[in-house]
């Protein structure tokens, strides 16, 4: 196994990590899975992300392509939480929602039902995951190294997707509180649209008892809304109050960093607490969009909801359809190219002549016949 640091991004090559960074705390990076090496009866490809909880793997099992999701040491019941309401989604039938993954079985000779997730041992280490069924994409935070401010069309299909999901969530009385970059994978259909896949389903909880679960490591700090990031003056113990409007700000924040080509609170190479010192002390100030191919309502809509929580939209379904003004859903089926209509047309052209075809030779056979014997 190598260490990754969450930090600065560098992998070891050994259980041993160095960095020149005097916040890396050593013993509490995680532990990631190399090529080739075995969990249970899967076999790791490689590794496509780490977030604050879990990582997640390219792998194989029989031969067949898989995703799978380790927990963190410490983190293995938000996996659990993660994985049973996959399963109850699932099992309520219907068509799977677009841009949650689709959770396969943990044993592939069991049912789902009985393993949404399953516990094994690696070199002496209890592990606990789960297995997706394999995805084609890119990570969000990567498709926004290469290109900061994505098209504003491009911007608009992914969040509202995002935001029928939460919705969906919402509907069931869950709540996720934690939506990061780098847990949304954006795969390009077969139309050339994208499509993103939510990798993580945050607290996974119910809204009446997901404070008494939450836990601020789950997220980022830079990800955080700031009433489930209390400052050291709140008095010790005292549960965040979580509502739906924790959830706006989390969509808005990752609306903000595809607009804005930055994230709306600066992170990188900063170790969690001076974040947190930053946010508390109001030194953070996060800049207003400036794009001219966006309407000054957009971003106004934005901005309010990453603001403080009395000035947001209070649900994701409102704020959704305030987006849906300045942002058109992402379409079900491309229209057809003109050279795509001409080549369907001669299929169908084809079809028809082949149907005509058989039929005449199919008489001609019969008439035949009849002559021979009668």
């Amino acid at each position: 196994m190598k260490r990754v640091c969450y930090y600065c991004g560098r992998i070891s090559n050994s259980e041993n990590i160095w960095c020149e960074e005097s916040y890396c705390s050593t013993e509490n990076l995680p532990r990631i899975l190399d090529h080739g090496e075995e969990l249970a009866e899967i076999s790791i490809k490689k590794h496509i992300a780490v977030t604050r909880s879990a990582t997640i793997y390219e792998a194989s099992r029989y031969g067949e392509d898989i995703l799978v999701k380790i927990a963190h040491t410490g983190m293995e019941k938000k996996l659990m939480d993660e994985a049973n309401l996959l399963q109850e989604i699932q099992s309520a039938g219907g068509d799977p929602h677009p841009v949650l993954p689709i959770l396969l079985p943990a044993h592939a000779q069991e049912t789902i039902s009985e393993y949404p997730y399953a516990e094994t041992v690696f070199q002496g280490e209890s592990k606990t995951f789960y297995v997706l069924e394999h995805l084609e994409g890119d990570l969000l935070n990567g498709l926004l190294m290469k290109n900061s401010q994505p098209w504003k069309g491009t911007v608009g299909y992914i969040s509202l997707a995002i935001a029928s999901l939460l919705i969906t969530l919402h509907d069931r009385d869950y709540v996720h509180l934690g939506l990061e970059p780098n847990q949304i994978m954006v795969r390009i259909d077969k139309e050339d649209l994208p499509r993103p896949v939510v990798l993580d389903l945050g607290v996974a909880r119910k809204i009446n008892n997901a404070g008494r679960y939450w836990n601020r490591q789950y997220v980022h700090p830079a990800y955080l809304p700031p009433e489930l990031d209390p400052e050291p003056s709140r008095k010790k113990g005292q549960k965040p109050i979580i509502n739906e409007s924790a959830d706006v700000y989390g969509l808005g924040l990752i609306i903000y960093e595809m607009l804005a080509g930055h994230p709306a609170i600066p992170h990188y190479l900063m170790n969690d607490q001076d974040i947190r010192r930053a946010r508390w002390s109001s030194k953070i100030q996060v800049k207003k969009i400036d794009r001219p191919d966006i309407e000054p309502e957009l971003t106004d809509i934005v901005m309010s909801a990453i603001g403080p929580a009395s000035k947001r939209p209070k649900t994701v379904y409102d704020f959704g359809q305030s987006l849906l003004q300045h942002f058109d859903p992402a379409p079900k089926e491309k229209p057809k190219t003109y050279r795509e209509q001409i080549n369907w047309q001669n299929v169908q052209r084809w079809v028809m002549i082949s149907a005509v075809t058989a039929l005449i030779l199919t008489t001609l056979l019969a008439l035949w016949i009849n002559d021979v014997f009668s």
